[in-house]
């Protein structure tokens, strides 16, 4: 039972990082076009993970990168949400 509680945990855990990547991924395709603007976001989000990544962590917490893949995934879906047309 125990096992399969933790191999249940494992497979959510999984579908929520291929989630998320996802919106980080279309996130990123919508900010492309404002690189000018929010040039100090695109450093937080592709190079301060790097050091991160490497250094603090080690290579065996990918997971731990999931605040940084969070932001442009947030951004996708702030746009999205104001895209909606409003009903009412």
């Amino acid at each position: 039972v125990e096992d399969t509680r933790k191999f249940a945990f494992g497979v959510l855990l999984t579908l929520a990082g291929a989630i998320t990547s996802i919106f980080a991924f279309a996130g990123t395709w919508l900010l492309r076009k404002r690189w000018q603007r929010y040039w100090l976001l695109w450093v937080y989000i592709y190079l301060m993970p790097i050091p991160y990544y490497l250094i603090i962590v080690g290579f065996r917490y990918q997971s731990s990168l999931l605040a940084f893949v969070l932001i442009p995934a947030s951004f996708f879906l702030a746009e999205l949400v104001s895209r909606r047309p409003k009903s009412g």
